[in-house]
């Protein structure tokens, strides 16, 4: 599960996502498991969902959660083979008004 904040100018949004990847093997799963490779997915997460906070995608008034994935599956499948999908188990956001 990753909190992200999205700073706007009234408001601060924070993003809830909890992710599951869809890979392309078995394979790919017993690799990906491993604690340095499943430690290196999510700092890579983390820095997509930083990289998406300053984007449209997640500064609009509803989160497009197939544009994000999209945005994530790419920038993951440049450095980690195999990653057919990435979806959301869950995904949420939580406006707090700046004062």
């Amino acid at each position: 599960r990753m909190t992200i904040p999205v700073e706007k100018a009234h408001s601060v949004t924070y993003v809830v996502a909890d992710f599951a990847l869809k890979l392309d093997s078995m394979e790919l799963a017993e690799r990906y498991k491993r604690v340095e490779e499943a430690t290196r997915i999510r700092d890579s997460l983390l820095t997509a969902m930083n990289l998406a906070a300053e984007s449209a995608v997640l500064r609009g008034v509803a989160i497009d959660s197939d544009a994000l994935s999209a945005l994530i599956r790419d920038l993951l499948s440049k450095d980690y083979a195999g990653i057919r999908d990435v979806m959301f188990v869950s995904l949420y956001k939580h406006d707090v008004v700046r004062l």
